[in-house]
């Protein structure tokens, strides 16, 4: 590993520990996130979730994203999702994004912007 690579896996984990607490603070009461990678260079965000009554943790995909500013408001957009449940998977694509993402534009919350600049940072 080189330092460039040793660089943005540092601050990648970072981010990724950022973005637990948060997320387990949102969560609360419903479950937990278990796991966040944020892959800046290949654009691909993965996490894990368990959630209460669940056997098992809930894995998803967001793949290929990137950060859009559009009528001064911040979006993130991905090409792909998939969850491990299959009817997560469909309920996501089905009724969630298209609901809360249209054209897989998400719009993300005043809380976060102040790390987006951390996240689009490759080095």
């Amino acid at each position: 590993m080189g330092v460039l690579d040793f660089i943005i896996d540092a601050k990648n984990k970072m981010l990724a520990n950022i973005i637990i607490k948060k997320a387990n603070e949102v969560m609360e009461g419903v479950g937990e996130m278990l796991n966040f990678q944020l892959d800046t260079k290949n654009k691909n965000i993965y996490f894990e979730i368990m959630l209460k009554g669940e056997s098992e943790p809930i894995k998803i995909s967001l793949l290929q994203y990137e950060f859009i500013k559009k009528n001064e408001k911040q979006y993130i957009m991905f090409q792909e999702i998939y969850a491990s449940r299959v009817w997560i998977d469909l309920v996501l694509k089905q009724f969630i994004l298209p609901k809360f993402a249209h054209d897989n534009l998400y719009e993300l919350p005043q809380s976060v912007l102040k790390y987006l600049p951390f996240a689009e940072i490759i080095v």
